[in-house]
């Protein structure tokens, strides 16, 4: 009697070791370190407006009244909704690395002249500010947005 209680110990044993390693085994949790999340991002302009891109719009159209003065216009923050540390906060972006966001201007004129050197908003036209971030990140995906601005 006493070598069946002692086998049905050692088997048990066994078998709850095994349950155990089988279960804690599957409990890896960690994400992947090459994944890249899609970015949102706030577009903002020195008179205080932000225009928000989240993974799902591609392109925003606005109008501004047209005062004299020169605005600029930046990335004011970025989220990586889904990231397991960085997910739902507003990031700042450096501005230097890998990590980085470019601003393009199109202007067009009310004569239907273009220039592309602009860097500021003054004149009455139409404006097409393209965001793009950057595809060297190791953080987002790349993506490209369009703010189209009218200044009347």
């Amino acid at each position: 009697m006493v070598k069946v209680k002692r086998f049905l110990v050692i088997i048990f044993t066994f078998l709850w070791t095994v349950c155990c390693g089988i279960f804690f085994s599957g409990c890896n949790n960690e994400e992947d370190p090459n994944r890249k999340y899609d970015v949102t991002i706030r577009v903002g302009c020195d008179n205080g407006q932000t225009w928000v891109f989240e993974p799902n719009v591609k392109e925003i159209t606005t109008a501004m009244i047209y005062d004299g003065e020169e605005h600029r216009f930046y990335i004011d923050a970025y989220r990586l909704d889904g990231h397991p540390t960085l997910g739902g906060q507003w990031l700042t972006p450096t501005g230097e690395g890998a990590n980085v966001f470019q601003l393009y201007f199109l202007y067009f004129d009310e004569s239907g002249n273009w220039d592309t050197d602009l860097r500021r908003v003054k004149e009455k036209g139409e404006y097409t500010i393209t965001v793009n971030a950057a595809s060297t990140s190791k953080l987002w995906n790349f993506r490209e947005v369009y703010l189209y601005l009218t200044v009347k």
